[in-house]
């Protein structure tokens, strides 16, 4: 890989490199989001399961 991104700097061609860098931002903005998302879903699942919760304690 480092041998790859060598001879790309001496041919002068970095546009691999900006893609590689941009895959690598998507990638870690679509697991940050998943992250968000799941995270967000354990707390609507929590409150639901205590509002059921309550209304049999009732």
């Amino acid at each position: 890989m480092t041998k790859r991104r060598e001879n790309s700097e001496k041919n002068g061609c970095t546009q691999g490199n900006e893609q590689k860098d941009y895959k690598v931002l998507k990638v870690f903005f679509d697991r940050t989001s998943v992250a968000l998302f799941s995270k967000l879903m354990e707390t609507v699942i929590v409150f639901a399961g205590l509002l059921i919760l309550m209304n049999v304690l009732r």
